[in-house]
């Protein structure tokens, strides 16, 4: 419980990080039809919101299997010990 907690939290935080400085939220650029830049609108993107769940995810549940592995090598040592 302890661990799954500690890893979804972990990789909440640098998910977001993540998600925050790599993936490009600049809104949606609306163009008029001379091709000068109009409006600027910032919205939610979902392709974002999607992208960065999936960041979250994925990193949360590498966290969880990297922490299992290093528990069951560090149980193994001790048991040979």
């Amino acid at each position: 419980m302890k661990k799954g907690l500690i890893s979804i939290i972990t990789g909440i935080i640098l998910g977001g990080l993540i998600s925050y400085f790599m993936l490009d939220n600049s809104g949606w650029t609306y163009l008029y039809s001379d091709g000068n830049a109009g409006k600027t609108v910032n919205e939610i993107d979902i392709d974002l919101l999607f992208d960065s769940l999936l960041i979250i995810g994925g990193l949360s549940s590498f966290i969880y299997v990297v922490w299992s592995m290093v528990e069951k090598s560090i149980e193994r040592r001790s048991i040979k010990s």
